[in-house]
């Protein structure tokens, strides 16, 4: 495509709004598109398509000005900086990420009770059987009450009711491991996640 003595080097037409040419709102177009592609696609396969639709915006550089205190002397002597977290932002919606974290956490939580080899065949006050385990690995995130089991089949059910049979030392170890888990940064700030994970 030719380009005009002003357009600068860029990876994409200029009539997308991924192109730094683009020359309309691109902040409008990319969230239409944006949305529009949720409906049509689901949000995950969204996000891997225009988790990187905004790179040719993103400034080389970035600069953070503030005035001179001892702070900031040895935070230059240190060579680092300062950045709020955003849970402090006075906006609640700033650097929201909309991802649901709950698979994450069942992910790693799982695969930490490999790792810490917490399975075995047969089933003991220390561990999981086999097929505990395996119902802990198909359990949906959000169950339903089953009649005949009593509770929900839910991951977070199974796993508290699993556990009411363990040892004290078992229960404190899945405790442990769910309070590890959760310190993930995408479950960083789910501390609701936090106490309902915990086998008490």
């Amino acid at each position: 495509m030719k380009m005009s003595f002003l357009d600068k080097e860029s990876n994409f037409p200029s009539d997308n709004f991924r192109s730094r040419n683009y020359s309309g709102k691109w902040q409008k177009k990319f969230i239409d598109e944006y949305i529009d592609s949720i409906f049509a696609k689901g949000i995950d396969e969204t996000h891997k398509e225009y988790s990187e639709a905004k790179n040719e915006y993103l400034p080389d550089s970035l600069y953070k000005f503030y005035p001179p205190s001892i702070y900031s002397l040895i935070s230059i002597q240190n060579r680092n900086i300062f950045l709020s977290s955003p849970r402090n932002f006075n906006d609640p919606f700033d650097s929201f990420i909309c991802v649901d974290d709950q698979p994450y956490i069942k992910f790693f939580l799982l695969k930490a009770f490999e790792d810490n080899k917490m399975t075995s065949n047969a089933s003991t006050s220390n561990s999981f059987s086999d097929k505990e385990f395996a119902v802990l690995k198909y359990a949906p995130i959000n169950g339903r009450y089953k009649e005949d089991l009593g509770y929900s089949d839910g991951f977070r059910s199974r796993l508290f009711h699993i556990c009411s049979n363990k040892s004290d030392e078992f229960r404190s170890k899945v405790n442990s491991i769910s309070a590890e888990v959760i310190r993930e940064p995408l479950a960083e700030t789910h501390e609701t996640t936090l106490r309902m994970l915990y086998i008490v």
